[in-house]
C-alpha cells in the first residue's frame, strides 16, 4: 500500500510515523489565521466533507482531519477508524465538527459522543453542569 499501513485490529490501523507526521503538518499549516490557541477551535482552509469534517489527502488516500489530530496525542500513533463493533469515534468536545484542535478532540464510544449534544444545547442555560469526562468545551463540570 502507498502509505504502508498495517492492520492492528478490527478498529484501527497504524500509519507509519512519517506519514502521520506529514498529515499532522499539513493540518497544522492549514489552520486559518495561523494562530493555534489551545483553548479555541482551529478551523482549516482544507475542504470539509458533507458532514463538515475537514479532509486531508496523502498519496491518493483521504483522511478525516479530526481523526488524524486526535492521533497526534496517541503513542504509538494509531489512526482510529470507525468500526461497527467497537463504535469508537473521535469526539469534538467543542461541538464544532470543523475543529481540528487536538485539545478539543477525544476518542470515545459513539453513544457517549452523542450525549454531548445535550451540552451543546444546554451549556448556556444557567446552572447547567456537564456530566462528561472530559468535560465539554465551554461547560462547567459537575
Amino acid at each position: 500500500m502507498p502509505n504502508k499501513t498495517k492492520k492492528t485490529g478490527s478498529s484501527s490501523t497504524t500509519i507509519a510515523d512519517e506519514v502521520l507526521s506529514v498529515l499532522i503538518k499539513k493540518l497544522r499549516s492549514s489552520v486559518i489565521g495561523g494562530t493555534k490557541d489551545r483553548k479555541k477551535c482551529w478551523r482549516s482552509e482544507l475542504k470539509p466533507n458533507g458532514r463538515g469534517h475537514v479532509q486531508v489527502k496523502h498519496k491518493g488516500i483521504k483522511y478525516l482531519g479530526h481523526r488524524i489530530m486526535v492521533c497526534a496525542k496517541i503513542r504509538p500513533y494509531t489512526y482510529v477508524q470507525y468500526n461497527k463493533e467497537t463504535k469508537i469515534e473521535a469526539s469534538h468536545l467543542c461541538g464544532n465538527s470543523a475543529c481540528i484542535n487536538p485539545d478539543h478532540l477525544y476518542l470515545e464510544h459513539a453513544l457517549i459522543n452523542q450525549t454531548r449534544d445535550c451540552c451543546r444545547m444546554f451549556k448556556a442555560k444557567k446552572g447547567y453542569k456537564c456530566p462528561h469526562n472530559p468535560c465539554c468545551v465551554g461547560c462547567e463540570p459537575i
